[in-house]
């Protein structure tokens, strides 16, 4: 790759609305029980850096050059309203790709968030704007802004592979993203995990009886008793 060049895919399916509002009334957590083990789950290193308010969104991905934020700036002439920007830094914390004046152009281009495997800057100027920023570390760095960079294509932030239009949401527990091409056999996933969350809580309420799982476990001939 020509670190001084970009490499933009300028347009790409994203979700419906009626798709993203069912998603925008689940919890991370029960999301990623219906993913399955981890799938789609953020490494919990990316955090929310303040206490702030839960979002989801379609991915707009963007990979940046080292020490460098010309393509998350760039990016923004191909965001849409409602848009989630996710920056992959190659887990490179030496420079903030995110800052005060950085989010005061996302939202003005109506970006809803952003996630980053990298730093941020400007902690009170972002708490009191009250915009969702994720990261996975902090520092006064400064980046330059001499390009390049991917915009668009497949990214791998936290461990996870992230396509532009995935769905990604965000709460307090951390951030998951959902394939798009996927994303409707999660959401019938989401109702048979919330119907065995619900038996759970019953089986636990019900003090003489145990859960099924722990005696199917115990009897299980991979446990040894000695």
């Amino acid at each position: 790759m020509n670190h001084s060049k970009f490499y933009i895919k300028s347009t790409w399916e994203r979700p419906d609305e009626r798709l993203l509002e069912a998603f925008g009334n689940l919890s991370t957590a029960i999301v990623s029980d219906a993913l399955g083990y981890g799938v789609g789950t953020l490494r919990s290193s990316i955090r929310p850096i303040f206490e702030c308010p839960t979002f989801v969104g379609p991915a707009l991905p963007v990979t940046v050059a080292a020490h460098d934020i010309l393509a998350v700036h760039a990016a923004t002439r191909f965001a849409r309203r409602g848009d989630v920007m996710m920056i992959a830094t190659n887990d490179n914390s030496t420079a903030a790709v995110v800052g005060q004046r950085t989010v005061e152009l996302l939202k003005s281009k109506g970006i809803v968030s952003v996630v980053t495997d990298g730093a941020v800057r400007d902690l009170d100027a972002l708490r009191d704007g009250g915009f969702p920023v994720y990261a996975n570390a902090i520092s006064p760095g400064i980046p330059g802004k001499r390009g390049g960079g991917f915009i668009g294509f497949p990214i791998a932030l936290g461990g996870v592979a992230i396509s532009a239009g995935d769905i990604v949401i965000g709460d307090r527990d951390g951030v998951v993203s959902i394939p798009l091409a996927i994303a409707r056999e999660v959401l019938e996933a989401v109702t048979r995990a919330e119907r065995i969350e619900e038996d759970l809580a019953q089986s636990i309420a019900m003090v003489e009886r145990e859960p099924a799982y722990i005696s199917d476990a115990l009897l299980s001939e991979n446990v040894v008793y000695v």
